[in-house]
Order: structure tokens, then sequence, then C-alpha cells
């Protein structure tokens, strides 16, 4: 199993990388030189007890007291 936050963060690194973009977007649009949009999904973590979000640093909920666990890959 791979950490959310990781993959989140190679992610990040990938978009930012003109040679990825420019691949990418000559696939989804088949032109050379067309800058596709790419849309980034935020990872959202919430406490499974009482839903509190929290912090990608967080171990435990502030507010129950909860482990907190790290969402799988979305």
């Amino acid at each position: 199993m791979t950490d959310a936050n990781y993959m989140q963060q190679r992610m990040a690194e990938l978009q930012r990388n003109d040679a990825v973009q420019d691949i990418f977007s000559k696939i989804v649009s088949g032109k050379s030189g067309y800058k596709a949009p790419i849309v980034k999904k935020e990872i959202i973590i919430r406490c499974k007890s009482c839903m509190t979000q929290l912090e990608p640093f967080h171990k435990f909920c502030f507010e129950c007291g909860t482990k907190a666990e790290k969402p799988a890959e979305q």
C-alpha cells in the first residue's frame, strides 16, 4: 500500500514537469504546443470516528483522539 501523501507529492512533481505536460497535452488534444489544463484533486483526510478534517501531518484526531488513517488512493 502506498502512502496517499507521497502519491500526491509525486503527482505534483510530475504536473510541474514541462515535458510531461507537453506529452499529456499532445495526447489529449492531438496538437503540438497545446497546454491542456491539469485538474489537481486535493486529498482530504477525515477522522473515521467524528469526521473532523485533519491535516496530513496529524497522527491522531485532535477532537476525539482516534488514530488518523490515510485514505486509500482516490
